[in-house]
């Protein structure tokens, strides 16, 4: 799970749990992951990088699958969300692992059905939803 300490991160690597798998969770800042998962016995805590292309083959040894959740602010998308998506993208492929990419929900501002679906209408309340 690259991104596993922020909120949608978190959510997913404890539904994952929840239905019976052993969950990598990577980020950056460790303490935060020992904070989060430390108690959780099915999650395996890594340190990494995503802009660091080792980092992620370190992590993503023998795993099945990739999720990213990672995101970063509007402002830093290029470089940075591209650098990262381009070394998960070429980690899953070396690793012959799938790859889920957890994108956010801005564009559905407040929905007001739940839950979203591909057909739930876009409702785009503030500027950077666009």
């Amino acid at each position: 799970m690259v991104g596993a300490s922020g909120s949608i991160g978190f959510a997913i690597v404890h539904e994952l749990v929840n239905r019976g798998l052993t969950v990598v969770a990577f980020a950056r800042n460790e303490e935060k992951l020992r904070r989060l998962f430390t108690d959780v016995e099915e999650v395996m805590i890594y340190k990494g990088d995503a802009g660091n292309e080792y980092d992620l083959e370190q992590a993503a040894k023998d795993v099945d699958i990739i999720v990213h959740s990672l995101n970063v602010p509007y402002h830093k998308w290029d470089p940075y969300l591209v650098n990262y998506l381009n070394n998960i993208v070429s980690v899953a492929e070396k690793c012959q692992a799938k790859l889920a990419y957890v994108d956010n929900v801005y564009a559905y501002g407040i929905p007001a059905i739940s839950p979203i679906t591909e057909e739930t209408p876009k409702n785009r309340i503030r500027k950077k939803e666009k």
